[in-house]
């Protein structure tokens, strides 16, 4: 994929995964940080729609700043961070 025109508006390497995927707000403290849940089309959403299994692999932890609870909300079926690599 390749965006010519794209801008993220993000302070971490957390909020920037949200950015890219869906093109989410930062809001005041991040999106991963927001208490309510946003309605949101991601390419994790139009991947589901299409049929596609999706999977989210990621060298970091996704506890560490709510990303995990994004992958939940967004039904990601296989969900790969550090501590689930071999």
């Amino acid at each position: 994929m390749y965006w010519s025109r794209f801008l993220s508006n993000s302070t971490s390497k957390t909020d920037a995964i949200t950015n890219i995927l869906g093109s989410l707000p930062h809001g005041k403290n991040g999106f991963t940080k927001l208490e309510n849940t946003v309605n949101r089309n991601t390419l994790f959403g139009i991947a589901k729609e299409k049929g596609y299994q999706t999977s989210f692999y990621y060298g970091g932890n996704t506890a560490l700043d709510g990303l995990n609870r994004i992958l939940k909300e967004e039904q990601v079926e296989i969900v790969v961070d550090k501590y689930r690599f071999n």
